[in-house]
């Protein structure tokens, strides 16, 4: 069962240098960073079909929690796994 996080308040404090170690972990690779706002993430080789994810940086911009939950969401579909295991 797929679980998929809502609180406004969680998404506003996930830690974005702990999902770069998790994604790391996962073999996932930088392929582009979007001044101190975002990084770009690939799985795998680069390619127009690789799977990417876009993490967001800086928690203090309005649409932060929207954009980590954009980002939970993609990951959830490419890595099938729940939110809550991610």
């Amino acid at each position: 069962m797929n679980v998929t996080i809502k609180d406004i308040e969680l998404l506003k404090n996930l830690d974005p240098q702990r999902i770069r170690y998790y994604l790391e972990s996962r073999g996932w690779k930088q392929a582009q960073k979007i001044d101190d706002l975002a990084i770009i993430w690939t799985s795998g080789n680069p390619t127009s079909e690789t799977p990417q994810i876009v993490l967001p940086l800086n928690s203090a911009l309005p649409d932060f929690p929207l954009s980590m939950n954009l980002m939970l969401q993609t990951l959830e579909a490419i890595e099938n796994r729940s939110q809550i295991e991610i």
